[in-house]
């Protein structure tokens, strides 16, 4: 398996862990007994991800899911510059990347028909559909950024827009937590 992921478990206010495992359905159950047990304060898990001799493909969901916690970082934590200029960072090397197959596959016409036959199962077809929703919810955020000061029927425009790339975000999340196993 190529995505490595250890599970750290907290009790409240410590900063090294009472627990570490890469047993999902243990870090789970024991962070439960946990919760349970101190009813008032809560306890909370860490999950690193590590990878192991990665395909591209891997490589990219990887790449997703760091842009994706880089930008949660940022607004789930007090909006600070450095947690802003590493999602900006991020995030230019996904667009970087999405460009980059992107050119691959205009350049070779027959790539996608030949992704599109195989069975609907097929990992491959699957890491191609997951690269076409993350290359989508790149530019629909684009197109909402480029939108300033909207007024009127704009308004409603930006916000159809937001709601989109909220229900790609569900979507990419998913997909991320069954590819590496979070």
């Amino acid at each position: 398996m190529p995505f490595k992921v250890i599970f750290k478990l907290y009790e409240p206010n410590k900063i090294a862990p009472c627990f570490t495992t890469t047993d999902r359905d243990l870090a789970y159950a024991e962070i439960n007994a946990m919760k349970r047990k101190r009813e008032t304060v809560l306890s909370r898990m860490i999950r690193e991800v590590k990878l192991v001799k990665p395909t591209k493909d891997e490589e990219y969901v990887h790449l997703v899911y760091r842009v994706r916690k880089a930008i949660r970082k940022f607004f789930d934590e007090g909006r600070k510059p450095e947690d802003k200029q590493q999602s900006d960072d991020l995030e230019s090397e996904l667009d970087t990347w999405n460009q980059q197959t992107r050119n691959y596959i205009n350049a070779h016409p027959d790539f996608e028909k030949k992704l599109m036959s195989l069975h609907a199962d097929s990992d491959k077809r699957r890491s191609f559909a997951f690269f076409l929703l993350v290359e989508k919810w790149r530019t629909e955020w684009h197109k909402f950024f480029a939108i300033k000061n909207p007024e009127g029927e704009m308004v409603q425009v930006k916000n159809e827009i937001k709601k989109a790339c909220f229900g790609m975000e569900k979507e990419i999340d998913s997909y991320i937590r069954e590819a590496i196993g979070l």
